[in-house]
């Protein structure tokens, strides 16, 4: 993407701790003092460049840069050295600013319909690929977390069927497996079976769930 524009970097922050911390950034700036600003982050509320587009969810496009504005007059004119336009991309996820693009270049640039459309495009595309990022891993999580919650009521049936025989029969003393014979799926074949529905059989008709042991001896 910056190699269509002329030369420049660009900086991607997002919003924490009140200021506008820098995440990643591609190609060098031309002062140290830059730098450093950029990876201490710039106050979110005082940095106009940044807040704008994070309240309008809008990008802007600066032919002319006004460091001023940004970080103020008393800084060493040197500091943005070479700064002449930026643009300033919101990051929308779900319909939410997520963070910002800013491409700053060393030199003027009147931003042609094709430069705004180019870096846009970029933007919106990267969205598209966080956000389905973010719905696989919530779907892993969601799949660990039903696994998880799988083994919880057919634990309970297991210590359900123990605690409900006789001791009389003295099955448990004998260390004997009350899990032969358990059906393990429902009668229309799902797992759900196991969950629900009294406990039945005698002595020795289940076998124990996966994890847990066959008796308590």
């Amino acid at each position: 993407m910056l190699t269509l524009l002329p030369p420049g970097f660009a900086a991607y922050y997002e919003a924490q701790g009140g200021r506008w911390q820098l995440r990643t950034q591609t190609g060098a700036v031309r002062s140290a003092g830059m730098q450093a600003l950029m990876d201490a982050g710039f106050p979110v509320g005082r940095t106009p460049s940044f807040d704008q587009v994070a309240q309008t969810g809008e990008p802007s496009f600066v032919e002319a840069y006004d460091a001023e504005a940004d970080v103020g007059p008393a800084l060493d004119p040197e500091v943005t050295q070479g700064v002449v336009a930026h643009a300033t991309l919101p990051l929308i996820v779900g319909g939410e600013v997520r963070g910002l693009f800013n491409v700053p270049l060393f030199e003027s640039r009147s931003w042609t319909a094709s430069d705004q459309a180019v870096l846009t495009t970029a933007t919106q595309h990267l969205a598209v690929v966080v956000e389905r990022v973010e719905r696989s891993a919530q779907l892993v999580r969601s799949n660990t977390e039903l696994q998880a919650s799988n083994q919880e009521p057919e634990a309970f049936t297991w210590f359900a069927t123990l605690a409900r025989r006789d001791p009389a029969q003295g099955d448990l003393a004998r260390g004997a497996s009350p899990w032969r014979g358990h059906r393990r799926c429902g009668p229309n074949g799902d797992a759900a079976g196991r969950h629900v529905g009294p406990v039945t059989g005698g002595p020795g008709d289940a076998e124990p769930p996966d994890g847990l042991p066959a008796t308590l001896g």
